[in-house]
């Protein structure tokens, strides 16, 4: 039987809780990673990680082509 309380506050706290998306990037890159690849549909998160390590050596692309279906 699933722990229903345990995961309605894992939930919750997932769910009101800071991503921190600029953090793991800089700790990513920090720990040797150049290479950022965007799986998935749209480009978001391919702009939001070049603008994070602007200055920096890094690749980031996104596998999705304009005009092209996901």
């Amino acid at each position: 039987m699933p722990d229903v309380e345990g995961v309605r506050e894992l939930l919750t706290r997932n769910l009101t809780s800071c991503v921190r998306f600029t953090d793991q990037i800089a700790a990513l890159h920090r720990d040797g990673a150049r290479l950022f690849v965007e799986a998935g549909p749209g480009r978001i998160l391919t702009g939001l990680v070049t603008r994070i390590l602007e200055g920096q050596p890094h690749e980031a692309v996104s596998l999705e082509q304009s005009g092209q279906p996901a």
